[in-house]
C-alpha cells in the first residue's frame, strides 16, 4: 500500500500536501503528515481514503494502483511502475 501511495504521487508529480488536498476535496480530513505515515508504513489509510485514492487513480488511468487501493489485503504484490 505504501508504494502505491508513493507511486500515485510520483506519477502525478504531487507533493504529500497535494495528495492530502485531493483527498480533502472529498471531505476526508487528511493532512500531509497522514500521507507521510502511509508511505512509511506507520499507518494504513482508512477504507474511505483507500477507495477515494482508487477512484482518483482510475480516473487518471492508473488502473494498477486503483486495484491496490481497492484491496483490503495490504500484502498484495505492488509493482514498481
Amino acid at each position: 500500500m505504501s508504494r502505491a501511495v508513493t507511486a500515485l504521487r510520483d506519477r502525478e508529480k504531487w507533493s504529500q500536501t497535494d495528495l492530502a488536498t485531493v483527498i480533502n476535496r472529498a471531505h476526508r480530513r487528511t493532512e500531509a503528515n497522514d500521507v507521510s505515515r502511509w508511505e512509511r508504513d506507520l499507518r494504513f489509510p482508512s477504507a474511505p481514503n483507500r477507495l477515494l485514492m482508487a477512484k482518483v487513480a482510475a480516473k487518471l488511468g492508473y488502473h494498477d494502483l486503483a486495484r491496490i487501493f481497492r484491496t483490503r489485503n495490504s500484502h498484495i504484490k505492488e509493482t514498481d511502475s
